[in-house]
């Protein structure tokens, strides 16, 4: 029985992050890049990079909500399941969704957006922490 509440945990765990990035492939799909020809000029090549860059840009900002908001989410709700596999693999997989959002981008986040983020986070898991293993 242990065996299979680890397993459910882990794969939960291990599930949520895929299912926030293909949440945002949802919304926002992929647009291949076309195929480039070999008489094609600098300039042309130059814009089809900075349109896939900006394309890339944009799926990263909505991938940061997505999987910050399912992970925030699944972290808060995952204490007040009765089935505790499932509440932890939920807890397991909020942090990573947050990894996998927070990491997407954190080089275009700004310090204090940065700090902000960490703390809120950490004041969210110590908060579950002391009401879950307080009593």
């Amino acid at each position: 029985m242990l065996a299979l509440q680890i397993a459910l945990g882990f794969g939960i765990a291990m599930l949520m992050p895929m299912l926030a990035y293909y949440a945002t492939r949802c919304i926002s799909p992929k647009h291949p890049m076309e195929p480039t020809k070999e008489k094609q000029d600098l300039r042309t090549r130059q814009q089809q990079n900075e349109n896939y860059i900006k394309e890339q840009n944009q799926f990263q900002k909505k991938l940061f909500f997505v999987a910050c908001s399912l992970g925030f989410c699944a972290l808060a709700a995952g204490p007040f399941l009765s089935a505790k596999a499932v509440g932890t693999g939920l807890m397991f997989g909020g942090v990573l969704s947050i990894m996998e959002g927070v990491g997407c981008c954190w080089k275009e986040l700004h310090p204090k957006a940065k700090f902000g983020f960490l703390l809120v986070t950490m004041i969210v898991l110590i908060v579950i922490g002391y009401h879950n293993l307080s009593s």
